[in-house]
């Protein structure tokens, strides 16, 4: 799906960065520690779906371009229990409004990993 720099999106964007913020200054330690437990790298995750159930919270995140993870967080000191799922198999049941918020996020993705290149490349010269 290509981006065409909307308002909508724009929307998107800040709220990607703010769950990412929120991932990386623990604010919710559960599911921080669950996730890296599923060996994602935190510092680049960003939640898609955030659900709150009855008795638990139910997060989709995007852990790498193509990999989400599915992580149910008990409200209680219950069970965490975590699914990992190809980015093409959960995009296929998605609205177009969730797709465009993968786009969005993946979009993130890349410019960090275009940033991170870039601060390599300037820390050798």
């Amino acid at each position: 799906m290509k981006l065409i720099g909307s308002l909508a999106e724009g929307l998107l964007r800040e709220q990607l960065l703010r769950s990412n913020a929120a991932l990386n200054d623990g604010s919710d330690d559960r599911l921080v520690d669950a996730l890296r437990a599923e060996t994602a790298n935190v510092a680049d995750a960003f939640v898609l779906d955030w659900v709150m159930d009855q008795g638990e919270d139910i997060y989709t995140v995007l852990v790498s371009p193509d990999e989400i993870v599915v992580v149910e967080v008990p409200r209680d000191d219950g069970e965490i229990l975590v699914v990992r799922r190809t980015l093409a198999d959960y995009r296929r049941g998605c609205r177009k409004s969730a797709r465009i918020k993968i786009a969005v996020a993946l979009d993130l993705l890349a410019s960090r990993a275009r940033d991170a290149s870039r601060t390599r490349t300037t820390t050798r010269s």
